[in-house]
């Protein structure tokens, strides 16, 4: 796998600016951005493991620092998974938290807009709770990419060095970039068809959680024989 230096060199030989490496760099930066924030990728899916406190309203919670979006958020009761369903924002902050909405929480939401990245859950546990989260990465990108010896997340070469060059030709006004472009996209198409494992499943198509909520999602309160 070529290192990050490695692309550098090369996009400066193909766009005939070797000496703007720094320029270089960024833009390959910014194309290992747009990926991560374009496509749900599993080579940048990670998991944290977050606990739930009671005694708030609403309850809210730290999301990990590199959090981009959220693929599932789950706590066990009794050896049984409960997962919590992704709403709106506005969703929960309108519910109603007196100190009386307690319960096994089966919504959540985030607000990535304050200087801490929130989490919310709703209605306010009961207990407290270990969920786990598995969410997407920001923390995509290299430091000093034209010096650097790290290799680049996303598997495909080819398209990082067509894309990076085809960036950097706006800046050096080449009459290449549409070439390029095609090429760029050719490549992401047939990469994508199969960069993340499906493992034969079938893709199904799913019912509104906000309306119909599975088997798997019953309350808690029925695991535990409650009300």
């Amino acid at each position: 796998m070529l290192q990050a230096s490695q692309i550098v060199t090369l996009v400066g030989q193909i766009t005939k600016a070797p000496g703007m490496t720094s320029q270089i760099g960024q833009c390959l930066n910014t194309v290992l951005v747009s990926l991560a924030l374009q496509q749900d990728l599993d080579l940048v899916k990670r998991q944290a493991t977050i606990t739930l406190t009671t005694g708030s309203s609403p309850t809210t919670f730290n999301l990990p620092p590199n959090y981009l979006r959220a693929r599932k958020f789950w706590y066990p009761v009794n050896a049984s998974i409960f997962t919590m369903d992704p709403v709106p924002l506005e969703q929960i902050l309108t519910q109603y938290n007196g100190s009386s909405v307690v319960d096994y929480p089966y919504w959540f939401a985030t607000d990535t807009n304050t200087a801490n990245n929130l989490g919310y859950v709703y209605p306010n546990p009961v207990v407290t709770l270990t969920a786990t989260m598995i969410y997407f990465d920001t923390a995509v990108e290299i430091v000093t990419p034209e010096t650097s010896s790290t290799v680049p997340w996303y598997p495909d070469e080819d398209y990082l060095i067509n894309e990076t060059a085809r960036r950097m030709m706006r800046i050096t006004d080449d009459t290449r970039q549409l070439s390029f472009k095609q090429d760029s996209d050719e490549t992401q198409r047939r990469t994508l068809r199969l960069l993340n494992d499906p493992e034969g499943r079938a893709v199904c198509v799913k019912r509104d959680p906000m309306t119909f909520r599975n088997s798997q999602n019953v309350k808690p309160t029925k695991v535990e024989g409650g009300w």
